[in-house]
């Protein structure tokens, strides 16, 4: 139950995150910077609740980067697709909770076929949505 608020708590700042580095229309690149570093704050918080160990190793931090560089390169993808902010953060929160639902259930040894299509189908879904409502 406490991973289930942790996650839902956490896609939520996301999405009020993204959307609020989408509105000042800064640059593609300030805005895919942005997105992820808070990426990556957050997921460092997530994985870290894990196993809850004293120090933070380098098995961390590559989780992280995992994470973090591709959400990064999305964002950055995003700025060059013609929508509306609140799609594009929909779009990028889907993105971070299939990424960061896969790699917190491989650090918690429950990463299953079931869990893989959960997370995936959760994605596509939000990525059809978001295909059919773009303005060409």
């Amino acid at each position: 139950a406490a991973f289930s608020i942790n996650f839902l708590f956490q896609s939520l700042v996301i999405f009020i995150f993204t959307m609020v580095i989408l509105s000042f229309r800064l640059s593609f690149f300030i805005n895919s910077f942005l997105l992820g570093l808070i990426c990556f704050i957050l997921s460092f918080q997530l994985f870290w609740s894990v196993e809850l160990p004293e120090t933070v190793g380098k098995k961390f931090i590559t989780f992280c980067l995992v994470l973090s560089v591709p959400l990064t390169e999305f964002a950055l993808l995003l700025s060059f697709i013609p929508m509306s902010i609140n799609i594009a953060a929909l779009a990028f929160t889907a993105g971070y909770y299939a990424l960061s639902g896969i790699i917190y259930n491989y650090i918690a040894e429950r990463l299953f076929p079931n869990v893989i299509r959960e997370h995936v189908s959760v994605f596509v879904f939000v990525i059809v949505i978001v295909l059919l409502t773009i303005s060409w």
